[in-house]
């Protein structure tokens, strides 16, 4: 399809261009740049604004044009990425930088900071100049994606407050900018003080403004200290009090004697550092206590710091304290926010607030540094042993937050991914840490959310060259099963659908890399091994999402690390061929790297749909590949005794190595018709090559003792491809076939039901429970129609009237559950929706009965299979005993048959 757009060229001039409607923005610019003669490799294509209707845009290269929805006769604008743009810092100097616009926040405060010395950007982010304390950029959205004027001036300070212990006067960069912001942190009021305190400080600002006092010069009695500016408003709003805390800043600042600026500045930080509110975070919230049958809102804080979430009360007496470690997920709504301490809490905290998103995006950066310096592995120790809010008693908690007011000196990164990531209850509004919204991002989170904070895990200063890639790659694959840290909770959708982009990402980012490995320079091969290597950390963490969420049955982590592992050897034939483009070995294994990474894909977004294979089918797959891969090494063996061709030998190697490699990419995904089709595929290869060498050998070998080895070897190797082919294709099921889903899915639907009829009263609570019991009945009855197929014709007929009851019963509720929440004092409507409830609970209960048959059945099928698999692995064990225990002898494969 065809697109005519108006196209505005450098220097104003707009023409009407054509193009096609699935070509990327690249060839978009490099189609410009022909046909006009302007511009260059500079330039980029960018939509401009509409008022009320988006910010402008710039266009991700990678992207075709149908992505961004253009209709003909919509303007584009061609233009040069980079600019000069002005950034103030906290102490009033402005800098002016040249930027390029098109990339997200996150890399222009890394080039701001490495422009004025500080070694850790990820502490630091950008405000719009007179905008709010707490109104942040996101870090992963561009500048004109969040409305920034091209005038405006950026100012950057620090918000994250994770190893500002290790600032001294060695940093003197680093120093000024933390005390700078200390300092109007301490005078605004955000640090409540003593008068020894407030004394101190004022007296070190001093000696950091005008240096040693000198008595001729710094008289008391002619105010030379503008003391309004030194005390925060509790000491220095009164004239009166003013006047006796001065006199003694004056004997402090006396007793100062040549202390240098630097040593000043490094005392005045220290002084904070002991303060109890240093680098919390508080947000007001209105926290629901009990009252009888009623509910009391009573005033609170909730604190954030960087290795403790905290509940206080209005005179910052801690109520409540977890550790961060403690924390399994978050949800950030619109007017919600909700924290899942685990085992570590009785129930979830709840809160209602407008700053919901700006609560997630601090914890989001906290752990993102987190991550990072994980991975860095350890430096400086951070504790500085200062004394600070501490826990008195511990509660679960639930609350309402309604205004923001941070008390330290900064919060979290623009959104984080990592993102926002998704939902969560009846809110609809963003929950996680791995993505957020926007183009070329992923996840279903809130506005400004993505995924380069997510993606810390592979942090990418960390990706030197692709060697280092490829060791982040590995780092990965061996944490993907430890412990996560707290990230964003996702509805169940939400998570497969962002598993089901990363995945498509990586794909992209793997084929073209395969296209044009030969053609690439260093710097572009090290660009492309950045870009897998982000996405498959962005994977990775997905996995781990879904892994946390009870209401997914389907493990996606196997599936992402067989891709990630396949990605792995594509970028390591990829730099030997690119180092040698004739290197043989090199290529063909790049054929097989490239066929195991398609297959894993395909298994992956089979597994994201629910296809899931028993565990006993997916390790009798298993157990038959390795007997394959086994059996293939012996005849291996036996063919070099025959003096057949090393090469062809080892092609057949290969073979057997690559089909138990494709049995193990595809894992529990071996039911998905296009998986069956490729592992069927190479075991039909597998057959005929071996077939062709063994007749060979069978026809130019002498030696009888050789070829009675060759024999053996060639009936162990039939007999064992028959069993991978017989395995492979006698099933087809889905995750709802297994039979140990059905009673999973039931026991959660009757608990849900429990739950409408328990919280019939409350139209919130019943609109959530209704929209689980929908999506359990969905998933139920789709697990009790395929287990239909399992039973006698006779009891079918039975079955399925019960699962059409349950499918009537659940409409029913639904409907009843509108109306409740349509009129939520009509005592009739809750009535109704109490009975619907019941009868939905007596037809779960029908169907219960009806459905054990099928169940038996297939608990029966999955038996079958787990025996099938270990009898398989008992023959390979017993083969390979028998060729040792035999001394090598050409009859042992005969034996142990």
């Amino acid at each position: 399809m065809a697109l005519s757009l108006r196209v505005e060229l450098p220097g104003g001039q707009v023409k009407t261009m054509r193009f096609s409607s699935d070509m990327t923005v690249s060839d978009m610019v490099e189609d410009i740049h022909q046909k006009t003669g302007k511009g260059g490799p500079d330039h980029g294509m960018f939509l401009p604004p509409e008022e009320g209707v988006r910010n402008g845009m710039w266009l991700d290269e990678d992207k075709t044009l149908v992505f961004y929805d253009l209709q003909s006769g919509d303007l584009v604008m061609y233009k040069k990425k980079h600019r000069v743009m002005k950034f103030q810092l906290l102490d009033g100097t402005i800098k002016s930088l040249m930027i390029n616009e098109s990339r997200p926040v996150v890399e222009i405060v890394e080039n701001v900071c490495e422009s004025i010395g500080v070694n850790n950007p990820e502490e630091f982010a950008l405000q719009v100049e007179g905008s709010g304390a707490e109104d942040w950029l996101s870090s992963t959205g561009t500048i004109h994606e969040q409305g920034v004027a091209e005038d405006a001036l950026l100012v950057l300070r620090k918000r994250f407050f994770y190893t500002d212990a290790n600032v001294d006067t060695s940093d003197p960069m680093q120093l000024h900018l933390l005390y700078v912001q200390t300092r109007d942190a301490v005078l605004a009021g955000k640090h409540p003080l003593k008068r020894e305190q407030a004394v101190d400080l004022a007296s070190l600002q001093a000696q950091v403004q005008h240096g040693t006092y000198d008595p001729h010069r710094h008289k008391e009695k002619e105010n030379f200290l503008k003391l309004e500016e030194m005390l925060p408003e509790a000491w220095g709003g009164k004239k009166s009090k003013r006047k006796k805390v001065g006199t003694d800043v004056y004997k402090a600042w006396r007793n100062l004697a040549k202390m240098n600026e630097a040593n000043a500045k490094y005392r005045y930080i220290q002084v904070c550092r002991s303060l109890p509110t240093w680098g919390i975070t508080f947000f007001q919230v209105k926290h629901i206590v009990p009252a009888g049958k009623k509910k009391k809102l009573l005033d609170r804080l909730l604190g954030i710091t960087r290795d403790s979430i905290m509940m206080m009360d209005m005179q910052r007496e801690v109520l409540d304290s977890h550790p961060l470690t403690h924390l399994k997920r978050w949800s950030a709504g619109q007017k919600t926010f909700t924290l899942d301490f685990g085992d570590h809490a009785d129930d979830y905290t709840n809160l209602f607030t407008l700053e919901g998103q700006k609560i997630s995006e601090l914890i989001s950066g906290y752990i993102d540094i987190i991550l990072k310096k994980r991975i860095q592995g350890p430096k400086r120790h951070i504790e500085d042993g200062s004394k600070r809010a501490t826990k008195q008693h511990i509660a679960p908690t639930r609350g309402q937050a309604a205004v923001a007011q941070t008390t330290s000196l900064g919060s979290g990164h623009g959104a984080p991914n990592h993102a926002a990531l998704g939902q969560m209850g009846a809110q609809g509004q963003g929950m996680g840490r791995l993505g957020q919204g926007g183009p070329g991002q992923y996840g279903a989170g809130g506005p400004g959310q993505g995924q380069a904070e997510a993606s810390v895990w592979g942090s990418q200063e960390l990706v030197t060259d692709v060697g280092s890639a490829i060791d982040g790659i590995d780092f990965l694959l061996q944490n993907a099963e430890a412990a996560p840290l707290p990230m964003q909770m996702l509805s169940p959708q939400d998570i497969l659908g962002q598993m089901a982009a990363s995945n498509q990402r990586l794909g992209q980012a793997a084929n073209q890399l395969m296209q044009n490995y030969s053609q690439l320079t260093p710097e572009q091969l090290l660009a492309q091994a950045r870009n897998i290597h982000l996405n498959v950390a962005d994977m990775l963490r997905t996995a781990q999402a879904a892994a946390a969420n009870d209401d997914i049955d389907v493990s996606l982590l196997p599936g992402a690390k067989a891709v990630s592992e396949a990605v792995s050897a594509i970028l390591q034939c990829t730099r030997q061929l690119n180092a040698n483009p004739q290197d043989q070995v090199a290529y063909q294994r790049l054929l097989h790297s490239r066929q195991l990474y398609q297959v894993a894909q395909l298994a992956l977004q089979a597994n994201c749909r629910g296809v899931l294979c028993d565990a006993h089918s997916t390790a009798l797959v298993g157990e038959s590949a390795r007997a394959v891969h086994s059996a293939t090494s012996r005849v291996v063996d036996a063919l070099r005794l025959a003096q057949l061709p090393e090469a062809h030998c080892a092609v057949l190697a290969d073979m057997g190595k690559h089909t138990a490699d494709l049995a193990h990419a595809i894992g529990s995904a071996v039911c998905e018709v296009a998986c069956q089709t490729a592992l069927n595929e190479s075991i039909a290869k597998l057959h005929a090559q071996a077939a062709q060498l063994i007749q060979y050998a069978q026809a130019n070998c002498k030696d009888e003792s050789v070829l009675c080895q060759v024999k053996a070897t060639a009936a162990a190797i039939s007999t064992a491809i028959a069993q991978l082919q017989a395995a492979t294709n006698s099933f087809s099921v889905s995750a709802q076939d297994n039979a140990d889903q059905f009673p999973v899915y039931l026991k959660r639907a009757h608990e849900a039901v429990q739950l409408v009829i328990k919280d019939a009263n409350s139209a919130e609570l019943v609109q959530k429970h209704s929209k689980r019991v929908l999506v359990l009945g969905q998933s139920l009855l789709k697990c009790a129609a395929s287990a239909s197929q399992l039973v006698p014709d006779e009891q079918r007929d039975e079955l399925m009237a019960a699962v059409r009851r349950v499918g009537v019963a659940v409409r029913d509720l639904m409907g009843a559950a509108q109306q409740s929440q349509t009129n939520p004092g009509d005592s009739a409507a809750q009535g109704k929706l109490t009975q619907d409830a019941k009868l939905l609970s007596s037809a779960l209960y029908t169907l219960d009965e009806c459905s054990g048959r099928a169940t038996a059945y297939g608990v029966l099928r999955d038996a079958a299979r787990h025996a099938a698999s270990g009898l398989t692995a008992l023959s390979s064990v017993c083969v390979a005993s028998a060729v040792h225990l035999s001394g090598g002898d050409g009859d042992a494969d005969k034996d142990a048959e």
